[in-house]
């Protein structure tokens, strides 16, 4: 049905994993943009361990003929 990784220490996927369904939803790219820059992230709990930007275009994959997603 689906793979899942990760991308930070387990603060962000639950963002990621909605916004992919969306994508899947609407059959179309869905783009986020995560700042974990400024010192409210460490705060909040959204935070990574480290400071940085995250840019994810998350692609919704379908079947192909000869291939299956």
């Amino acid at each position: 049905t689906g793979q899942v990784g990760w991308l930070s220490g387990g603060c962000l996927e639950s963002a990621i994993a909605e916004t992919a369904r969306l994508a899947v939803d609407r059959k179309r790219i869905e783009w986020m943009d995560i700042d974990t820059r400024d010192d409210d992230s460490l705060l909040s709990g959204s935070a990574t361990g480290c400071r940085g930007r995250l840019h994810l275009a998350l692609i919704p994959l379908t079947d192909l003929e000869g291939l299956s997603a």
